[in-house]
């Protein structure tokens, strides 16, 4: 793997767990107001 693919692989990974973690962060945040997210019928 020439190292251009390797820098953006690594890029691409990096994003998705960061995006992961924020939102697992968010959920984390918002578990006791998660039923807010449900509609009320």
């Amino acid at each position: 793997m020439n190292p251009l693919r390797k820098k953006r692989l690594l890029i691409i990974v990096a994003l998705l767990a960061g995006v992961g973690l924020a939102v697992t962060l968010a959920l984390g945040a918002l578990q006791k107001n998660i039923n807010l997210f449900y509609t009320p019928s």
